[in-house]
């Protein structure tokens, strides 16, 4: 009795095998015959992804590790601004100059400045404005006080208000970017000459009257400028300091004018107004050539 009873389960057991298997996709079919479904079959690939995932990301890791990184440099850095400029640079220092300034008014507003200006034109007294906010208007400037008497003298005389200040440009160091030491060295030099010739100008420009020899003198500093100032503005360009270079372009020219106009001796205000253009230029130069460190 006991066997067809086993017997009965175990065909419920092998039918509802059948049934199951039939059930199950063909790729399944064997391994659930076999009693397991297939379990060796599932599991085998996620190990494999598992191992393999493992290894890729060992040698992503050694990968980053190992490569050196770069520097990375924002647009907004100076770096990122003056490109190769900062590549090149040397340091140097411009020497400064103090003068006194024939000062003619001061104002907030330029146009007013302007209007004086053309008002003292009409008596023949040329001038140049200084800054922004406020504009101050300069008619000349002097090695010192004692030296600006004729120049006050004369405004006088033209009921022109006016009183001497100071004007220090102070001595800059600091490096020229975009220039090498060798070039450096030869815009310092070249600077330098520059303002001997003015000052041999400004002082001249004062006097009573200049003699021939005074005159050749003066012509043959400022001819000697000639080749150094090609040199400076050639390290200039190739430094790509456009700005600079128009500066100092403009300074030469101011200085050329005043000795024409000292040759030629139309007044000092003639001379005087040309000068101070240029020792302005100079001002703005010296701030703007060095970078400070």
């Amino acid at each position: 009795m006991e066997k067809p009873q086993n017997a009965g389960n175990i065909d419920h057991k092998n039918s509802g095998t059948s049934q199951l298997t039939r059930r199950l996709p063909s790729r399944l079919q064997s391994g659930a015959s076999s009693g397991v479904f297939g379990k060796e079959k599932i599991v085998f690939p996620f190990l494999l992804a598992a191992l393999t995932g493992t290894l890729l990301g060992v040698c992503l890791l050694f990968l980053f590790k190992v490569q050196p990184s770069a520097s990375i440099v924002s647009a907004n850095s100076p770096a990122a601004e003056s490109g190769e400029q900062e590549l090149v640079s040397a340091e140097a220092e411009l020497p400064g100059v103090s003068l006194f300034a024939m000062q003619i008014g001061v104002f907030k507003e330029r146009a007013r400045a302007e209007a004086l200006q053309a008002a003292v034109a009409d008596k023949g007294v040329g001038t140049v404005v200084r800054g922004e906010d406020p504009f101050q208007v300069f008619t000349a400037v002097t090695a010192d006080k004692a030296a600006a008497q004729p120049l006050e003298a004369e405004l006088k005389k033209l009921e022109i208000q006016h009183y001497a200040k100071e004007f220090l440009i102070p001595a800059r160091s600091g490096r020229m970017i975009g220039v090498g030491e060798a070039g450096a060295k030869a815009v310092t030099e070249g600077l330098k000459q520059e303002l001997q010739v003015a000052t041999s100008a400004m002082q001249l420009s004062v006097l009573p009257s200049i003699n021939a020899e005074q005159k050749s003198s003066i012509q043959e500093a400022f001819s000697k400028l000639e080749a150094e100032r090609k040199n400076v503005l050639n390290i200039l360009d190739k430094g790509k300091r456009g700005e600079e270079k128009a500066i100092l372009e403009n300074m030469h020219r101011s200085l050329a004018e005043a000795i024409d106009a000292l040759k030629a001796e139309t007044g000092m205000f003639a001379v005087q107004v040309k000068v101070t253009a240029f020792y302005l230029g100079y001002e703005s130069l010296v701030s703007k050539l060095l970078k400070s460190v």
